[in-house]
């Protein structure tokens, strides 16, 4: 029996000893990740929805523009800092850190695509007060597209940046998804977990094998060396900043909650819709297949030489476009 209690003894003091290795790392995680500020450099202000504090910029003169950065907890903003100041000359550009990332609160909520279409249809009503061009990012296609379906007076025209397939919508959380969110919401060792999984080198990696185009032979230019290393700093900074909150997005992420099938809202929307695409993204070409097939009116582009941000690699071409469509 002694030998028992010894042994529980033991492995609880092996236990409470790694937990608190893990708090100890996770704090100098999150303190080291934010040490350069580098998302304060730009003043803005915050909207307070219902779930927390959104933080946003406005800059410019003529009619409203929102830019919306891709959905996921390293993002932010600043993913349009290379055109803001283009797009400024001619609209009233906001920007806005959706909820979860950047400089916008973090709640320990679950995520889902709703939420987000709830938060961009108050904010155009409540800060924007008049129907709006929108240009959005990735993954955040899809609750912007549903919002428009539901409140179509407050959107004018819209360009999706690389949106998801239309089948991806259709994935749905299974039982072992459930679990792994379950596991990264727990503290200490989830928030350990996620640092593991979102660390500097792995976003480096990301950005090398799935963000920016690499030529076949050569080097990349000058310019997407400087844009691919400054993306690095920002979305690692972004994805620690308040913490630990940004695995709750991340838990949500992973485990499918953002999901979601926008074929029906796509068949509804009478507004003039452009689907840009980097044309070294996977599938690209089928993607605007998709999206041609399911709305007839949509328009679509492939930039080339250009991956998942063809916003920032290359930014003349892509501004040459927005010109083009939303005059």
């Amino acid at each position: 029996m002694k030998k028992y209690q010894k042994a529980l003894a033991a492995i609880g003091t092996l236990v409470t000893a790694g937990l608190a290795g893990m708090h100890y790392a996770n704090r100098i995680i999150a303190k080291k990740a934010c040490e350069k500020e580098l998302l304060f450099n730009q003043e803005g202000n915050y909207y307070s929805f219902r779930f927390g504090n959104i933080f946003y910029t406005k800059q410019g003169s003529g009619q409203p523009l929102l830019l919306i950065h891709e959905l996921n907890p390293a993002c932010s903003h600043i993913e349009f800092k290379a055109i803001i100041e283009e797009l400024s000359t001619q609209y009233t550009v906001y920007t806005m850190d959706l909820l979860g990332c950047g400089r916008s609160d973090k709640p320990a909520i679950t995520y889902t695509a709703y939420l987000y279409v709830q938060m961009v249809n108050d904010f155009i009503k409540n800060v924007i007060g008049e129907p709006t061009h929108i240009i959005v990012s990735g993954m955040a296609s899809s609750p912007v597209l549903l919002a428009c379906s539901i409140e179509p007076d407050l959107y004018d025209k819209i360009i999706c940046i690389n949106p998801p397939s239309l089948q991806a919508g259709n994935k749905i959380p299974t039982p072992a998804l459930r679990m792994l969110k379950t596991l990264i919401e727990v503290p200490v060792l989830g928030t350990f977990i996620y640092n593991l999984h979102v660390n500097q080198k792995a976003i480096e990696r990301k950005l090398e094998k799935e963000i920016f185009y690499h030529p076949p032979t050569g080097q990349m230019s000058s310019y997407l060396l400087r844009q691919k290393k400054k993306c690095a700093a920002f979305l690692y900074e972004s994805s620690h900043l308040n913490g630990y909150g940004s695995k709750y997005l991340y838990s949500s992420l992973r485990a499918r909650y953002l999901n979601v099938n926008t074929f029906q809202a796509l068949t509804n929307i009478d507004h003039s819709i452009y689907v840009i695409m980097g044309k070294e993204e996977p599938d690209a070409r089928e993607r605007t297949r998709e999206y041609r097939e399911c709305n007839c009116s949509i328009e679509t582009a492939l930039i080339p030489r250009t991956k998942h941000v063809p916003h920032l690699e290359n930014p003349s071409r892509f501004l040459n476009l927005c010109q083009i469509f939303f005059n």
